[in-house]
């Protein structure tokens, strides 16, 4: 606490005493934690003591304990204190970065030290600090402390109400989670954010991260996971012709437009919680699932034939904000990077105002961290909602979507005021379990049919509370596009929205529905000025990426931009429209195939099942597709933080 009032005064901003205090309230939890943790080992050795309470072994306890709390807390101290000065020159706690000192030239590093850091004065504490932590714990051990009560039930009654208390400060907290990573952002201001952890938790999360989610630059790996000599090669068969190009190869340019460099529109992406495609083949009336979106969908493009990047909401959001089929970037040595391949990149270098918004803590997997590099002048998380949203709410995951829809039409006015166009990329968590709702918001009609009662493998009530937060997302959703439809920003505001993933608790899927498995929408709102020289074909297949190449074919004149995947509005109707599950599962208009095996399916009448078939002649240019896809991607991204680190 100590070194967290330092940092305060000399850092924070102190104009923001509510939230500096609920920064050192919730900081006091984290150090209840750490110390619950670090000195449950005395705890534990000391359980004999029940039954030995004098003797040879309570004299072992004693001495174990003074030589383990006088190192444990000197230890402490130093680590704090070269946390204090890794943060004035980095303006960061421990991260993965701070192992540099062992990656990097030690020596340079150590001279480094040395030249830049008050070395002697900083040895002369710690050797007082030793001397002084050596004093106060001999005075401690020196009072005997004796628990009054002898009756050896009473003695076992107390261990074990002792051991709860334990285990609440190792928690944290009485709530649903324990106190974790997601809880170190209390506000908006990164100054006070700062404040609420310590460098030991830091550096736990530093090393989980570096273990746990360390990613190699070597783009060896790429040629060995997707089985291509060369990157020429891997490019020919994305592009569908012999290239002698490694590097522009990439790269796509939008069309020259007059009428785009003179009315360039806002651009809106939404990325749903959840938002399953399956789900929509069940709507009816008296099973509402869309809410006010049924009277949007006539105004909007629904491409259903369209999966997402990934099957977890981290895949798909890295993949959608960077193009990256190596997850969790945000979590690994690079997060700090910024990357060529950010979505929000053409949009920034056309002088967009490019903004994050997510209903999440901006703490989850370091998204807060990771979003601020990938070229957003601006990123917001729960925090800044419930400050700047009038009767903003929460629930487990985060603010509830109406709130973060609301934030988004804010930031558009303000924008619209500032002269200059949006981008605007906003992230929903609603619909995740547990599922909770707003106390007013009262459900549209949810009456499950026998014939879908079959299909489901929970409970009516599981799927009920399921369902009606699917609703809850999208008749908010419907509002939004209403609002923005029927505003000033109808004329010139593109929307797109689509799931990061799909539910696939409530139903069984068999090999047959693996397009419903893992299929998430693709919605879009599109001003009919926009829609010139293009081609609505909504049984196009895709997947996420195509989503930005589409965008910036509708907005964007004359703009470089990573090929990542196809135009979805291309008057080409030659080109090959695929989607790409997981950089593994591939399906178009054919059928499906997927890189771990060499099974080839082909579809079955009109309702999107498939069945195994040995005609793999067109299917087989789909693997292939798909393989230098990932290849492509993979070379990229390994090759920009090989760069860039």
């Amino acid at each position: 606490m100590s070194y967290r009032l330092v940092q305060m005064f000399m850092y924070a901003n102190l104009n923001d005493f509510s939230n500096i205090v609920t920064a050192i309230t919730t900081g006091f939890k984290f150090d209840t934690i750490v110390f619950t943790y670090l000195f449950s080992v005395l705890y534990f050795i000391s359980l004999p003591l029940i039954f030995l309470n004098r003797g040879a072994y309570l004299s072992f306890f004693n001495k174990t304990a003074r030589i383990y709390s006088i190192v444990l807390l000197l230890l402490v101290i130093i680590l704090l204190t070269i946390d204090y000065y890794y943060y004035r020159f980095f303006n960061n706690h421990f991260d993965s970065m701070f192992f540099g000192i062992i990656e990097d030239d030690t020596s340079a590093v150590l001279k480094s030290v040395w030249t830049d850091y008050p070395l002697i004065p900083v040895i002369i504490f710690f050797i007082a600090t030793f001397f002084g932590l050596k004093y106060i714990v001999r005075k401690l051990f020196e009072k005997e402390y004796q628990f009054p009560a002898r009756n050896i039930f009473l003695r076992i009654l107390f261990v074990l109400m002792f051991t709860g208390l334990l285990g609440l400060g190792m928690r944290g907290s009485l709530g649903t989670f324990p106190i974790g990573k997601d809880d170190m952002i209390v506000c908006d201001d990164n100054s006070i954010n700062e404040l609420t952890p310590n460098a030991i938790f830091y550096l736990k999360e530093a090393i989980v991260d570096r273990k746990k989610f360390s990613i190699s630059a070597d783009v060896k790996l790429s040629k060995e996971k997707y089985k291509f000599k060369s990157t020429k090669e891997a490019l020919s068969v994305y592009l569908e012709s012999e290239t002698d190009e490694t590097e522009n190869g990439f790269y796509k340019t939008t069309p020259a437009s007059d009428f785009l460099g003179e009315n360039p529109p806002n651009v809106i992406l939404i990325v749903m919680e959840s938002l399953s495609n399956h789900f929509l083949s069940f709507h009816a009336e008296s099973f509402n699932l869309l809410g006010e979106l049924e009277e949007q969908l006539p105004h909007c493009l629904l491409f259903r034939n369209f999966v997402p990047a990934s099957n977890g909401t981290i895949g798909s959001f890295e993949s959608l904000v960077a193009n990256t089929p190596i997850s969790p970037l945000s979590q690994s040595q690079f997060k700090h990077l910024s990357l060529p391949s950010a979505n929000a990149l053409p949009y920034f270098k056309a002088n967009y105002n490019t903004s994050f918004v997510t209903s999440s803590k901006l703490g989850w997997r370091n998204l807060g961290i990771w979003a601020s590099k990938q070229y957003f002048h601006d990123v917001e998380g729960r925090a800044v909602l419930l400050k700047e949203v009038i009767d903003a709410d929460e629930c487990t995951w985060g603010v509830y979507d109406e709130f973060l829809f609301q934030r988004i039409i804010d930031k558009l006015k303000f924008n619209t005021d500032d002269n200059k166009q949006s981008f605007i990329f906003g992230f929903t968590t609603t619909n995740h379990t547990p599922y909770e709702l707003p106390d007013n918001y009262k459900p549209f009609s949810l009456e499950i049919s026998d014939s879908l009662r079959m299909l489901l493998r929970v409970s009516d009530d599981m799927a009920l509370k399921s369902f009606r937060n699917y609703q809850y997302c999208n008749h908010y959703l419907g509002k939004f596009i209403k609002y923005i439809r029927e505003s000033g920003f109808g004329e010139n505001t593109i929307i797109a929205v689509t799931g990061d993933h799909n539910v696939r608790n409530l139903f069984e899927y068999s090999d047959k529905d693996l397009l419903m498995k893992y299929s998430v929408p693709l919605l879009m709102y599109i001003p009919e000025k926009y829609l010139a020289n293009t081609h609505i074909e909504t049984s196009r297949f895709g997947s996420h990426k195509d989503i930005f190449p589409t965008l910036y074919n509708l907005s964007l004149s004359n703009t470089k931009y990573l090929f990542t995947g196809n135009n979805l509005l291309s008057v080409d109707t030659n080109t090959h429209y695929y989607g790409i599950n997981s950089y593994t599962y591939g399906f178009d208009r054919f059928g499906a195939t997927s890189l771990n095996s060499n099974v080839r399916y082909e579809w079955t009448g009109s309702n999107k099942q498939l069945r195994v078939t040995d005609n793999t002649q067109k299917l087989d240019a789909l693997y292939n597709k798909i393989r230098s896809h990932g290849y492509c991607l993979d070379y990229f991204i390994r090759s920009s933080v090989s760069n860039l680190k």
